[in-house]
């Protein structure tokens, strides 16, 4: 019975149909019979055949209901796919930068359709005209801007109005930009520690109007300490370890989203996301008395979340179990919308393979280069960078999922008019050349309002009032280019 009921909680946990199938008796004295089957104590013998008579009367109702869930399963699917708004393209190209810059970090939106740029790879902050043709230094490395910008690559967000905070991590401050594109003033980030989080863009720090900052912790929860265990993105088994029978795909780790008050510098926390479960390296000790050091790859195509601030500093978590919203408002009310339909792909074995396999050629290339730069120090008389051979393990292709998980990194971000962009996973890692983004714009009540395809190649960069913005990679560098959204 503990099989049993375990293949058939694996067979519908990850469709609406489970929600329905979960509250039927049968199924749940199925599920109560497997987890009676760990060993039993003589006083509680008595109990486990009462289970065990009941199971085998509702066992020869199952057929039934697996035929119920089959029809509901069905049903479902066809809601879905007819709640799906067609996909459409964006009308055309309202502007295109003359300059080639080196990174396109964060843009900043302002009045009249000009624009802040934080080009981090060439550390310079650039102010463009609505013409996206005239460009003003705001700050960069050398003694025109007095070194503004820093010794490393920093973080840009707005602030009140048109002004703006560009993040010095290094320097452990940050410099208001007026809407001129004049700096200021110097703020001091809430924690001296948080300088680092906030320049970064995985951080999508953001400003919320009423004096406080909003970001993701840098560090997720588990890498923060020793013996913690992952959490599980669906249910454990009815018994036994969970880590040993859940695949990796299904481990997640957490990190928090901070609300930090810029006048207090005190610090809450306003939830949490699901992030990839990251297996730490570990050194083995070879009978040559040479050491080993084997490094877990990353879990592809994990399930995770992503989220956004509001305009009004509500924060928007989109969950990728089950493709929901969490709404978290400035008062710390939460609010949950239903599910977005969404048209799930099913990955075939030989999908799964192929990712695998590309796994294998990056870290092929990785271990050449490596031995590479090895051999150059050694050859100079320098000891190698490496502290010993590195061991890579790779996950089979059976512990990838069955079907592709819908979000990705970094793949929420608010428009001016508070929609939710999600960027869906188009499988690019699966085989061939990268496809072009497809996002679902999703309105304040959780309701899917609208798909769009970007142009290929190109990438989205940030929002303006009723524009776009994206970047174009041309040959080493990058260009700008604004779109109406309508």
């Amino acid at each position: 019975m503990r099989i049993l009921s375990w293949n058939v909680h694996r067979a519908t946990a990850g469709s609406a149909a489970w929600d329905y199938l979960l509250v039927l008796p049968d199924v749940a004295l199925l599920q109560e019979a497997g987890s009676a089957s760990a060993p039993s104590t003589p006083g509680s013998r008595s109990m486990t055949k009462d289970l065990d008579d009941r199971a085998a009367a509702a066992s020869r109702k199952w057929s039934l209901y697996v035929l119920c869930g089959i029809s509901l399963i069905g049903v479902t699917v066809r809601a879905q796919t007819a709640g799906i708004p067609p996909m459409r393209q964006l009308p055309g190209r309202a502007a295109i930068a003359q300059d080639t810059l080196a990174s396109v970090a964060e843009v900043r939106a302002l009045t009249g359709n000009r624009v802040l740029v934080n080009d981090a790879a060439a550390r310079r902050l650039l102010l463009f005209d609505s013409t996206l043709t005239h460009v003003t230094v705001v700050a960069d490395s050398t003694l025109v801007t007095r070194r503004a910008y820093g010794s490393e690559g920093g973080g840009l967000l707005g602030y009140r109005d048109d002004s703006s905070l560009f993040v010095d991590p290094v320097a452990l401050s940050m410099l208001v930009v007026d809407p001129g594109g004049s700096l200021t003033r110097t703020l001091a980030p809430p924690r001296p520690d948080d300088a680092g989080d906030l320049s970064l863009p995985a951080a999508k720090a953001a400003f919320d109007g009423v004096e406080h900052l909003v970001y993701r912790d840098a560090h997720a929860r588990c890498t923060q300490g020793r013996g913690c265990q992952a959490t599980l993105a669906r249910p454990a088994p009815p018994s036994g370890d969970p880590q040993s029978v859940v695949p990796p795909y299904a481990r997640r780790d957490s990190a928090a989203i901070l609300r930090a008050d810029m006048k207090t510098s005190t610090v809450d926390t306003v939830g949490f996301i699901g992030v990839p479960f990251q297996i730490p390296a570990k050194f083995v000790a070879n009978a040559d008395g040479s050491t080993s050091i084997v490094r877990f790859l990353a879990v592809p195509l994990p399930i995770q979340d992503d989220w956004a601030v509001m305009s009004d500093g509500t924060v928007a978590i989109v969950r990728g179990l089950d493709y929901h919203i969490d709404w978290v408002a400035l008062d710390g009310s939460r609010t949950s919308t239903p599910r977005i339909p969404h048209e799930w792909r099913r990955l075939s074995d030989m999908d799964k393979e192929a990712v695998v396999d590309s796994m294998r050629r990056v870290a092929d290339s990785v271990s050449a280069l490596q031995a590479h730069v090895d051999s150059m120090a050694r050859a100079s008389g320098r000891a190698p960078a490496s502290a010993g051979k590195i061991v890579v393990e790779f996950p089979e292709a059976s512990e990838l999922p069955d079907y592709l998980p819908f979000l990705v990194s970094g793949a929420v971000s608010a428009d001016a008019e508070d929609h939710l962009w999600i960027r869906q996973n188009g499988g690019a890692r699966l085989s061939g050349p990268a496809p072009p983004a497809v996002y679902d714009v999703v309105d304040r009540r959780g309701l899917l309002i609208d798909r769009v395809q970007l142009p290929a190649s190109l990438a989205l960069a940030g929002f303006g009032p009723g524009v776009i913005y994206l970047t174009s990679r041309e040959g080493t560098g990058v260009v700008l280019l604004r779109f109406r959204i309508r």
